[in-house]
């Protein structure tokens, strides 16, 4: 019995010592994995990594990582994991941070400390290259420019180009972001290209969007990266995607830094910053009359901030009068053109010179000002009849002073028109009401068709935006808990509305073939497949479906649009 007491005393005491080191033996670690959770020591500055700190016990203060100097820190998260060992509850708290490197060469993370614990973890040395490091793990998301230093005004493109190997699956695009910043302005955004090419021996094969950005203010101009919400297609379909879909992922590209300058002094006005090649003006007619007017186009081709060119003040005779009229812009494969279109009016006859006109600009690959001069040109006013006043000279012949007297009487009467070398016409007032009224007439005629078009367009324009008011309010309801069957049910319903509106002419939605590019209504079509495969081949509860439903309002603006602009 005495021994058994022992026993039971050994057994208390080794309990309590296994409690005492459990409890004693807090630890504090720091790991450092790629984004597909797998531990590495080398990353770029293209994309991110995850840099994890994990504590054996449930505590609320956040660890305290050193040497982050040249890493920036996206995003931060915490997770909480019990095990029971035994009758010991172990608690394993885990700090998860999304970070990114901002210089190349050898880094040293950490180490973390928690000071009310008194803990103090590891340190981890990485090497960051500044290119981006490829593997067939992961998908690789980059932002492209061919330039560190631009001047304001200046034309940059760039791309977003998201890289796969070459034998793996399109990745499915959900939604990414275009470069946003206060201080540029984004033109022609155009894409996805599919490329392929060849870096390190590998074949790769990447989706690009291209698009241009002006900076709008000199410094230093800081991009941040964009997000792309993509969803890597496996080659070979397995039960676990069957059932619950491939693994939806955000990458996020690097960010951009450029140095913006400001243009040089000039003398001048400078009315555009790029490479421009070719300058014309042209005239509908070189023979007018005098008051009528003359369509005047002004042309400039080239590469720059072509959108922002301000119509130029035209350089013309005093004795013509100048009228804006309207501007346009097109986009070709070699250089972009626009066009100024101007109304120009003679007040006085005579052979007149339209001098060249000159447009200035800046151009970024040389660094200097340039002139652009067009080709002088003459327009031939000719006198109007009705300008010169006819001047009767006095006369002391009887017939004259008679002529005299009875166009003066008739100056009181102006239906009877007496002039001596034409024959005299009486017009009875009922001839001139109703040759009056004609013209009324056809005016008021004009008017009232003219009101009513407008009272129909504007009326079909009112109906438009209902429907697709509509639309949008049904799906901002389902944004708590995002469902197919949801952005399903409101597409059919709202291309029946529109078909029985007559706003387009066709009600199956399969067949819808609205947009400007046949790349548009392709990425359209690829969409609405995925979303009635979602709704009719069935959709896990667990799957975030935000993505497509933010999708669903873009593509909703975008047929609003096309349909208004379509509208007659």
């Amino acid at each position: 019995m005495k021994s058994f007491g022992n026993m039971l005393n050994i057994l208390i005491i080794g309990v309590g010592f296994i409690n005492f080191l459990c409890v004693q033996g807090v630890t504090l670690s720091l790991k450092v994995f790629d984004q597909e959770k797998q531990p590495v020591q080398q990353v770029d500055m293209t994309n991110p990594f995850i840099v994890e700190v994990a504590v054996d016990e449930d505590i609320s203060e956040k660890p305290l990582i050193e040497n982050l100097e040249h890493i920036e820190v996206l995003e931060e998260s915490s997770t909480m994991t019990v095990s029971l060992i035994g009758s010991t509850k172990k608690s394993v708290k885990r700090f998860i941070y999304k970070m990114r490197a901002l210089k190349p060469g050898s880094l040293v993370i950490g180490p973390a400390f928690i000071k009310s614990k008194n803990l103090q973890s590891n340190s981890i040395q990485i090497t960051v290259s500044a290119s981006p490091v490829y593997t067939s793990q992961s998908l690789q998301l980059e932002l492209i420019i061919n330039k560190s230093t631009v001047f304001v005004g200046e034309k940059v493109p760039y791309a977003i180009r998201l890289l796969y190997l070459e034998n793996e699956k399109v990745p499915f695009v959900h939604a990414i972001d275009q470069i946003h910043h206060e201080n540029i302005t984004i033109e022609n955004t155009q894409g996805p290209f599919r490329i392929t090419y060849e870096k390190e021996g590998k074949k790769y094969s990447a989706l690009e969007w291209r698009a241009s950005f002006i900076p709008n203010v000199a410094g230093l101009l800081s991009i941040p990266g964009v997000k792309a919400v993509i969803e890597n297609k496996k080659k070979e379909e397995s039960f676990f995607t069957v059932f619950f879909g491939n693994a939806v992922r955000t990458l996020i590209s690097n960010p951009l830094r450029l140095e913006v300058q400001a243009l040089p002094p000039y003398n001048q006005p400078v009315t555009a910053v790029g490479e421009f090649n070719n300058f014309q003006v042209s005239v509908d007619k070189n023979q007018v009359k005098q008051h009528e007017g003359v369509s005047l186009l002004l042309k400039v081709q080239g590469r720059g901030n072509i959108q922002a060119i301000e119509a130029p003040s035209l350089q013309i005779p005093s004795t013509f009068k100048e009228y804006p009229s309207s501007q346009s812009v097109e986009n070709y494969k070699e250089y972009d053109e626009k066009k100024f279109e101007y109304i120009i009016q003679p007040t006085k006859a005579g052979l007149w010179e339209i001098p060249a006109q000159t447009f200035i600009y800046f151009s970024p690959q040389d660094k200097a000002y340039k002139t652009l001069h067009t080709q002088p040109f003459t327009i031939h006013v000719i006198a109007n009849d009705l300008s010169s006043p006819v001047v009767l000279e006095p006369s002391h012949k009887k017939e004259d002073k008679e002529i005299a007297t009875t166009a003066l009487e008739q100056q009181k009467d102006p239906l009877l028109i007496t002039v001596p070398w034409i024959r005299t016409i009486a017009i009875p007032y009922t001839l001139f009401i109703i040759l009056l009224g004609i013209p009324l007439f056809l005016l008021g005629s004009y008017y009232g068709i003219s009101t009513i078009h407008k009272y129909y367009k504007s009326h079909t324009r009112v109906r438009c935006t209902a429907l697709f008011s509509q639309a949008r309010k049904k799906l901002k309801k389902s944004k708590p808990l995002p469902h197919p069957l949801v952005i399903y049910e409101v597409f059919k319903e709202l291309f029946q509305n529109l078909y029985k509106a007559q706003l387009i002419n066709f009600e199956d939605i399969s067949e819808v073939n609205l947009l400007s590019t046949e790349q548009l209504n392709k990425e359209w079509k690829h969409y609405w497949e995925g979303i009635v495969q979602s709704t009719f081949d069935g959709f896990p509860d667990n799957r975030n479906f935000a993505a497509p439903l933010e999708q669903a309002f873009q593509w909703l603006n975008l047929f609003e649009h096309v349909i208004k602009k379509n509208i007659q």
